[in-house]
């Protein structure tokens, strides 16, 4: 389990050799939303999807969560988010997490941790089927996905 010192202290109600085992993608933010904790299927679900190193090298401890959230559903995150710390109280949403070759439906459960200092945040896999990638349109894709697995050409500079 990856985490910032300071935020294992919150964590102290929990297994966290359980969490480490679990096949769910689960992180820690602090109050400020900024990831804290990470536990191994964070990475291994990066492995899977073609996300190393990148994953590792741009999304360390320390970065905000919701730097990875398309500008469109950006505030949605910020505010669920945010109702999970002030109101105490864990909050679930649906979501679909696909990548070119497998469409997938998520469940987000966010567990507000003692005092408000953070959530712990859980990532469960609903469905999962593979798809003909020859199929894909830019529309099956979030913003994020479609900038990771199709970027953008950089032009070189023009010389002057």
């Amino acid at each position: 389990m990856t985490r910032r010192q300071a935020f294992g202290a919150l964590l102290t109600s929990f297994d966290l050799e359980a969490l480490a085992r679990l096949p769910d993608t689960i992180y820690g933010v602090d109050a400020d939303l900024r990831l804290a904790m990470f536990n191994p299927a964070w990475f291994a679900f990066a492995a899977a999807n073609g996300g190393l190193p990148d994953v590792a090298r741009d999304w360390g401890l320390g970065r905000s969560v919701l730097d990875a959230c398309p500008s469109v559903v950006r505030d949605f995150y910020a505010r669920s988010l945010a109702a999970a710390l002030r109101l105490d109280r864990h909050r679930d949403h649906e979501y679909e997490c696909s990548s070119p070759g497998v469409r997938r439906r998520m469940r987000m459960s966010a567990y507000p941790l003692r005092d408000g200092a953070g959530l712990l945040v859980v990532n469960a896999l609903i469905i999962e089927t593979p798809r003909a990638t020859a199929a894909l349109t830019s529309h099956d894709l979030c913003d994020i996905c479609l900038d990771f697995y199709y970027p953008a050409p950089v032009e070189p500079p023009v010389a002057g």
